[in-house]
């Protein structure tokens, strides 16, 4: 009778080279459980326009690992006619923070808008590179935009970590 060589030695001695293989599987299930529990890397959030006129759109920024530090966009798409289109090149936004500490911080920016279509303009653009919060927790961002065209679908958010 023969023997697999992956369970004996030549000899016929037993090998322990079979306990190897699940001590590694064990390992690597560890590993990606540990990966899996982490801060995700990244994180987008989009705040739909409402029926009604939406002028603010609000998000919760989890930045309680002060050892990460962050890249923060922002993107949007606004619909209308030639007309109401006509001229907007760039969207006004006002952002505003608000830190666990209920100290706020604020800019006015403009945010480059690109034309999708004759009908459509949209906006990608990273806020922010490099962003280390100066104190964890739960951080609020507002952005307004006033003046915006009426068809402004929303804006979203994209939040990166390295």
């Amino acid at each position: 009778m023969h023997r697999c060589p992956a369970y004996a030695g030549h000899d016929g001695s037993r090998l322990r080279q079979y306990t190897v293989i699940p001590r590694l599987v064990r390992g690597i299930c560890a590993l990606a459980l540990a990966v899996a529990c982490s801060n995700p890397k990244s994180v987008e959030t989009f705040a739909p326009a409402e029926e009604q006129e939406a002028t603010a759109y609000s998000f919760t920024l989890d930045l309680s690992d002060t050892t990460l530090v962050w890249d923060l966009a922002f993107y949007g798409r606004i619909d209308g006619t030639r007309e109401e289109l006509e001229g907007f090149d760039a969207l006004p936004l006002d952002v505003r923070f608000t830190a666990p500490d209920g100290s706020r911080y604020g800019e006015h920016v403009l945010v480059p808008l690109h034309r999708d279509s004759p009908l459509s303009l949209s906006f990608h653009e990273t806020y922010r590179r490099g962003m280390k919060p100066v104190l964890p927790g739960q951080w609020e961002l507002t952005l307004s935009a006033p003046g915006a065209p009426e068809g402004l679908r929303g804006v979203g958010i994209i939040l990166n970590h390295d």
